[in-house]
């Protein structure tokens, strides 16, 4: 059936200002999730159908083509950026997003709720990029990301690895923390290790192997009986597995 709806609209482009200075910019408009009839199945109240036939059996097709609209909310996304290289090792990196989701109105019909719009959810974020500093095959990436919406901000500090150890081993090792602090009070740390190791067995057979560790503090909002309450977590993550390259 067809729908009369755009579902994503999006313009791009690239600046070469020289052999070192590139810039991007990137405009986006899409449905989340696309506009279909189906989305009525997922948003009825009580369930009257679990199947689009169903649907038309009770519903005449105008009504479920507004209805698919009605329910479909629309994300918006704007970004910016650039890079420079500094040497023939190094390089930075900089951009700017900024991402917001709209309201979607009540449907009475669906008794479907209505949903606010997100607000305007920004990050900024810096790279400084090493490349062959200590061998033929090694990769350096520091980051720093400032990110914040209406109810929270948040900071990001990074960095990944990626050496080469002979023509088999490849290592990936990694350092992530997060702060965020929400508009009540609360906010949470959280602390990421990792170590990715590949080993190449054949020249299309590979074994992969990752281990990760993360420690979390959540911190709750005050409340008149005093601070808010801290709760740490810690999680360890371990996968072992086999690659085939076609």
């Amino acid at each position: 059936t067809v729908l009369r709806a755009v579902n994503i609209a999006a313009v791009q482009g690239n600046w070469q200002l020289s052999e070192a200075t590139a810039f991007n910019a990137m405009l986006d408009r899409r449905t989340t999730p696309m506009v279909a009839l189906g989305n009525v199945l997922f948003f009825q109240n009580p369930m009257v159908a679990t199947r689009i036939d169903e649907l038309l059996g009770v519903t005449p097709i105008e009504a479920l083509r507004q209805q698919s609209k009605a329910i479909t909310a629309y994300q918006n996304q704007f970004r910016v950026g650039g890079t420079h290289t500094l040497s023939a090792n190094w390089q930075t990196g900089a951009d700017f997003s900024l991402t917001s989701i709209d309201e979607v109105p009540a449907v009475p019909s669906l008794n479907f709720a209505k949903q606010p719009a997100t607000g305007n959810l920004w990050g900024v974020s810096s790279q400084l990029i090493g490349t062959n500093l200590y061998s033929a095959r090694d990769t350096h990436v520091f980051n720093v990301s400032l990110l914040g919406g209406p109810t929270y901000h948040g900071t990001l500090l990074s960095y990944n690895n990626l050496s080469s150890l002979g023509e088999k081993w490849q290592l990936e090792p990694s350092l992530k923390y997060y702060t965020q602090s929400d508009a009540g009070g609360g906010g949470n740390e959280i602390w990421t290790m990792g170590l990715r190791a590949t080993y190449r067995v054949l020249n299309r057979v590979s074994l992969e192997s990752e281990l990760t560790y993360e420690r979390s503090d959540n911190r709750a909002a005050p409340t008149m009986a005093g601070p808010g309450a801290v709760t740490s977590a810690a999680r360890t993550n371990y996968y072992l597995g086999a690659r085939y390259d076609f």
